[in-house]
């Protein structure tokens, strides 16, 4: 569940919804309706923290709000709020929720090419993913994708390639198509850098396959 920052509030709903299979009327209920998801869908209509958080649930994804803001435009603001969520998630021991807490701060910085602060927060983050070793959770594919920009960046591509096959194997195995996409690119970059064209073009084709998938399941 990487934040793209080219993607929006209501382009990221549509595609969790889609990932898990999910129609709009399975979505709504009393409190949120089948023409406030479709407007929201459409960004033709903005949505309050409380509706997020209920939309969030219903979809059945570990998601905090700052997770759904657009990094690219907010992106400290997006910092505090997910980590308001880190403190409270430590709080109540919740492990797999402020693993991705981290995480999703993590990337942010990553993006931001602060990789001072990345590697303060991946710290965090690793002392948690210890507690969740061998747990096929996505809080851990997406701690591994993760380190894998991380390493990618600091150009040690042998890491960067093992960690994103971790986040990939998970994604892959708990049915988040367009997560373990996101992961094997990290892959394909990572080969493309070392000058591995032959391996990059297949990891490249994989995600080809893995895309046709995703757009039969939205048909």
């Amino acid at each position: 569940m990487n934040i793209d920052p080219q993607e929006t509030l209501g382009q990221r709903i549509r595609r969790l919804r889609l990932e898990k299979g999910m129609a709009q009327s399975e979505v709504a209920d009393g409190y949120v309706t089948i023409s406030m998801i479709s407007q929201l869908e459409r960004d033709k209509n903005t949505a309050s923290v409380y509706l997020l958080q209920h939309i969030a649930k219903k979809l059945h994804v570990p998601l905090t709000i700052a997770a759904m803001i657009t990094a690219r435009d907010h992106p400290y603001l997006a910092i505090q709020q997910l980590q308001e969520c880190a403190d409270n998630y430590k709080e109540s021991n919740n492990l797999p929720d402020l693993l991705l807490s981290y995480s999703k701060i993590a990337q942010i910085h990553i993006q931001n090419r602060n990789l001072h602060e990345a590697s303060q927060i991946i710290d965090l983050a690793t002392q948690v993913a210890a507690d969740l070793t061998d747990q096929q959770i996505p809080s851990m594919g997406e701690f591994f994708q993760t380190c894998s920009r991380y390493e990618l960046l600091l150009q040690n591509h042998g890491h960067s390639i093992e960690f994103a096959l971790k986040s990939a194997g998970i994604f892959g195995t708990i049915g988040l198509l367009h997560d373990q996409v996101d992961s094997l690119q990290v892959v394909c970059e990572a080969y493309q850098s070392i000058g591995d064209y032959k391996t990059a073009f297949e990891t490249e084709r994989a995600c080809t396959l893995l895309l046709k998938k995703i757009n039969e399941r939205s048909v």
